[in-house]
C-alpha cells in the first residue's frame, strides 16, 4: 500500500529542493520521477479495477495483419488505441510493455508541459500525482495518455505552432473521444480577457449548469447512433456523484486566479502566465458547466487541475520572484492541502479501485 503514498514523498522531497536553484537539480528529480511512475504504473499485475478490462480487451484484438476497418465496432475503445493494440499483437508486443510505453508516454509529456511553464516543475508534477496517480496514472490508461497529448497540442499552440499543436490534438482524440472538446477550446486559449468577463462568465456557468441539473436529457438515448449512444454514456451516467469537495476545488481555483487579477495590472502579465490563466479560467467554465455530469466532469477537471496547477505556481513564481523564504511558504500552503487529499484519496480508494502493489517484474525472479 505505502506505493500509492509515493507522491506526497515527491512533493515533501520537491520542497526541500526548492532552495537548490540549479535546473539540472529540477531536470535530474523530475527524471527520477517519471522512470518511477512509468515502472510502477505501467507494470502494476492486477492492482487496479480496471486491469482485468484492459487485459481482457488486449488480448482480444487481433493483430494488424488480420484486422479489418469494418471490425472497430466489435471492440471497445477508440479507434487509435485499438489500432495501437493491433499494430503491437502484430509484433507480438506482450501486454506489459504496451502498458509501460503508454504511462511513459503519459507521465513524460506531462512533466514537459509543466517544464515549459514552471521553474519548479518537479513541484507541479508531484502536485498532480497528489491528485490522479491512482485514478489516472493507475486506472484509465486511455484519457491519462489522451490528456498528455493534449498538454503538448497546446504548448505548440501557445508557441504559434499551429500544425504540431494541432497533430497532437488529434492523436488525443483517438484514443480519447472527449479530447474532441479540446480541440475547439484551443481556438481560444492565446486571448486574454478582463478580470470582469471572467468573473461573469463564472457566474453564468454557474446558472446554467444549475438548469441543466432539472432537464430531463434521457431523449438522447433513442438515437440509435453512434454518436448518440456515446453522448448518452457520458451525460446520462449517475453511477458516480461529483462531492462538494471536488466542487469547491473548482471554485476555489477561480478564486485565487481572479483576486490576483483584481490586484494586478494586466499589463505586468507576462505572455506564458496570460496563456495559463486564461486556460485555466476556460477550463474551470467548463468543468463547472459538467457538475451535473459526473462522466464528464471527471474527465474535464484532470485538464482543469494540470493547468490551474500550472497557474498557481507561476503567479506565484512571478511575484515571490527573488524572495525564496516566501516562495516556500506560498508553496507549502498548497502542498498540504494536496498531501491531505492524496491522503484521503489513498484511503477511499485502497480495496476499491486498487489492492495490495504487486508488479510484473515478479515473474523474472
Amino acid at each position: 500500500m505505502i506505493v500509492y503514498y509515493a507522491p506526497i514523498i515527491f512533493v515533501l522531497v520537491s520542497l526541500v529542493f526548492l532552495f537548490v536553484r540549479a535546473r539540472g537539480v529540477n531536470l535530474l528529480l523530475s527524471t527520477i520521477l517519471v522512470l518511477f511512475v512509468t515502472f510502477i504504473t505501467g507494470s502494476n499485475y492486477y492492482a487496479v479495477s480496471d486491469y482485468d478490462n484492459y487485459i481482457e480487451l488486449y488480448n482480444s484484438i487481433p493483430d494488424i495483419s488480420v484486422f479489418k476497418f469494418s471490425d472497430l465496432k466489435y471492440y471497445y475503445g477508440e479507434i487509435g488505441f485499438v489500432y495501437l493494440v493491433s499494430l503491437l499483437k502484430y509484433f507480438s508486443i506482450p501486454f506489459v510493455a504496451f502498458t509501460l510505453v503508454l504511462s511513459f508516454i503519459s507521465i513524460a509529456l506531462k512533466s514537459y508541459f509543466y517544464a515549459e511553464f514552471n521553474k519548479n516543475a518537479f513541484y507541479s508534477i508531484s502536485m498532480y500525482l497528489c491528485l490522479y496517480f491512482i485514478l489516472v496514472e493507475f486506472i484509465v490508461i486511455r484519457w491519462s495518455v489522451a490528456v498528455a497529448f493534449i498538454l503538448v497540442g497546446y504548448c505548440f499552440i501557445f508557441s504559434k505552432k499551429y500544425i504540431y499543436g494541432m497533430f497532437f490534438l488529434l492523436c488525443s482524440s483517438v484514443f480519447h473521444y472527449f479530447s474532441l472538446m479540446f480541440i475547439v477550446l484551443s481556438l481560444f486559449i492565446n486571448r486574454f480577457f478582463s478580470f470582469r468577463l471572467y468573473l461573469v462568465s463564472i457566474l453564468s456557468v454557474t446558472f446554467v449548469s444549475s438548469l441543466l441539473s432539472l432537464l430531463d436529457l434521457s431523449f438522447i438515448s433513442s438515437f440509435d447512433t453512434n454518436i448518440s449512444t456515446t453522448i448518452a454514456f457520458y451525460v446520462l451516467e449517475k453511477d458516480t456523484e461529483i462531492g462538494l469537495i471536488s466542487r469547491a476545488k473548482v471554485f476555489i481555483y477561480a478564486v485565487i486566479i481572479l483576486f490576483y487579477l483584481g490586484f494586478k495590472s494586466r499589463d505586468y502579465i507576462d505572455k506564458s502566465s496570460r496563456f495559463l490563466i486564461n486556460s485555466s479560467m476556460i477550463f474551470i467554465f467548463f468543468s463547472i458547466l459538467f457538475f451535473e455530469f459526473p462522466a464528464l466532469f471527471q474527465r474535464a477537471t484532470v485538464i482543469t487541475d494540470v493547468f490551474c496547477i500550472a497557474t498557481l505556481v507561476r503567479i506565484a513564481e512571478c511575484k515571490l520572484k527573488g524572495n525564496i523564504v516566501s516562495l516556500f511558504y506560498i508553496l507549502l500552503s498548497f502542498a498540504l492541502v494536496f498531501i491531505l487529499w492524496s491522503f484521503i484519496d489513498v484511503n477511499n480508494s485502497y480495496n476499491i479501485r486498487v489492492w495490495d502493489y504487486e508488479s510484473w517484474s515478479i515473474f523474472l525472479y
